[in-house]
């Protein structure tokens, strides 16, 4: 995590003379501006906000963890570096120990191997031709760490059972980093397997994260950042005097990160084993899957099972695919900033894409929040409706990758439209405000609302695209979403004219003239047809009838 340019905020500390007072000094100024009662200045007061809405906004928390890092970086050098994303290069030996490791768990591997030299790094390829539905990779159950295989060591005493239940992706982090610590491990051969460096937020330099400004991504990215940040601030009091179970150099942010990449990027959702006298309070748990999480992700059907006779987690080819190919599975429905926040890359073309609506950013959205009649009745349309409203709370409001506003938009922007004396009249229902066509009048000014954030254009995203060097690959996905968000904006526009040029007054739902906004200007969308894969899963035969798709985040 690098520090380069914008406005700084230092870092400035007594002098010390023991390393150990500087590293709990530099905690404590983290600890500090990651406070509910620090705000963006660190001198002033204030909540933590919820959202993030541009760079300077996370400045002050972002050099704190910088000064944090570089720091531990020169105390434990042989620990790992925030540094650029991309798999390190592996040995013939570490692939070969890996297999044969995975072969003494039980695991099966069909007609594949590990290949090294693919676009997005390591992943499967196949060493003869996979006809489509073909099983491809079983792993055992005794091949994956679980939260069961976490609390079974010296990890969950430590962090107690409140943090084991409601945060399993940081007990199986710190599992990850007490493995590392060992002499010797189980799970060396798959540990020497992982990335050294992943393209999360976490490893986002500072040009890197505030590139994202505009783009509703980049509050999710802060929020990543800062979650994580207070988490490593917290475990590491607990962890600092059990240097047994965890040693000194993989207890730095960095390797921290490293740990929380591993299981935001790998973790899957399977169904916990119970006993009759279990009860569980979530029938799920998360586990990293070896092998199984060597494959990369296109779109297409989901084709992973779990097949409950032998507790072992099946993936079967999702297409056909020739010998000397690369194999790929579908990790499931996930947009573009979902992608990039929990996987650590971006998908082009991606036809589950959407765009998140902040509600802040909707026109006339403040009409709803007051004590006048009308804004308490247009709360309750709302609520007719189906949206839960409390001000800010409304988190799924979005476009896809049509220009399409989801249900909930279209029923915000036609609530926001009505005019007082409509909304008090109480003649208008529910069904004709769902039925309602006249949000497309505030689709566009809305959209150059949006669109306006940007710092950037589209012809200025496809610019930079060209000249991003091969060793930024955190930079083109960042770039690679925005163009995806404004061609989905611009998409909407277009499509919201399209319907207000034939769109007759409503005799029920007035139109109202919407307020004014500054247009961005932009060019035009590609008009490249996007690929339409299917969703649905193989008819099972008679083999798979006592198997049950698994929750196939990986995530």
């Amino acid at each position: 995590m690098s520090h380069d340019g914008g406005e700084a905020h230092p870092i400035t500390t007594t002098t010390t003379t023991q390393s150990g007072d500087r590293e709990d000094l530099l905690v404590s100024v983290l600890q500090q501006r990651l406070s509910p009662q620090s705000g963006a200045n660190s001198t002033s007061p204030g909540p933590q906000p919820t959202r993030y809405n541009t760079p300077n906004d996370f400045k002050f928390i972002f050099d704190a963890l910088q000064a944090l890092v570089l720091y531990q970086s020169r105390k434990y050098p042989q620990a790992l570096p925030l540094a650029p994303s991309g798999d390190s290069p592996l040995g013939k030996s570490v692939v070969d120990e890996f297999l044969k490791w995975f072969s003494s768990k039980g695991g099966v591997l069909n007609n594949a191997t590990i290949g090294l030299s693919f676009p997005e790094g390591n992943g499967l390829l196949a060493t003869a031709p996979i006809p489509e539905g073909t099983l491809v990779v079983q792993v055992p159950s005794n091949a994956m760490i679980t939260e069961t295989t976490a609390l079974d060591s010296p990890i969950s005493s430590l962090i107690g059972t409140g943090i084991s239940r409601s945060s399993p992706s940081v007990l199986l982090a710190l599992y990850l980093l007490h493995e590392k610590s060992k002499p010797s491990s189980q799970w060396a051969p798959y540990l020497s397997m992982l990335p050294k460096s992943y393209g999360t937020p976490l490893y986002f330099t500072w040009q890197e994260l505030s590139a994202l400004e505009g783009s509703p991504a980049f509050s999710e990215c802060c929020l990543c950042i800062r979650s994580t940040a207070m988490q490593y601030c917290h475990l590491l009091g607990l962890f600092k005097n059990n240097q047994e179970v965890i040693a000194p150099q993989f207890l730095t942010f960095s390797e921290y990160a490293w740990a929380m990449s591993v299981v935001l990027t790998r973790q899957n959702r399977i169904p916990r084993p119970s006993s009759p006298m279990e009860i569980a309070p979530d029938p799920s748990m998360i586990a990293l899957i070896p092998m199984w999480d060597m494959c990369n992700h296109c779109q297409g059907k989901v084709t992973t099972f779990l097949n409950f006779e032998t507790r072992a987690l099946e993936m079967f080819s999702l297409r056909e695919f020739p010998c000397g190919s690369q194999i790929y599975m579908n990790y499931g429905i996930r947009t573009n900033a979902q992608l990039l926040v929990n996987s650590g890359f971006v998908y082009n073309d991606n036809t589950d894409d959407t765009l998140l609506v902040p509600e802040s950013e909707i026109p006339s959205q403040q009409g709803l929040y007051g004590e006048s009649s009308a804004a308490i009745q247009r709360v309750k349309l709302l609520q007719q409706c189906g949206l839960q409203v409390k001000p800010g709370s409304i988190q799924s409001l979005s476009f896809n990758k049509k220009g399409l506003p989801n249900t909930d938009l279209q029923v915000y922007l036609n609530v926001v439209s009505l005019g007082d004396e409509t909304v008090l009249s109480g003649k208008i229902t529910a069904r004709e405000i769902m039925a309602s066509p006249m949000h497309a009048k505030l689709v566009p000014v809305l959209c150059s609302k949006l669109l306006a954030r940007y710092p950037t254009s589209i012809k200025d995203d496809v610019s930079n695209l060209k000249t991003i060097p091969p060793n930024q690959p955190n930079m083109r996905n960042i770039v690679t979403l925005l163009l995806s968000e404004k061609k989905i904006l611009l998409t909407a526009m277009q499509a919201a004219q399209e319907i207000c040029r034939d769109l007759v007054p409503s005799p029920t739902i007035p139109p109202q003239q919407p307020p004014s906004s500054t247009t961005a200007t932009a060019s035009a969308p590609s008009t490249q047809p996007t690929p339409n894969p299917t969703s649905t899963t193989p008819k099972p035969n008679k083999k798979r009838n006592k198997k049950k798709k698994s929750a196939h985040s990986k995530s």
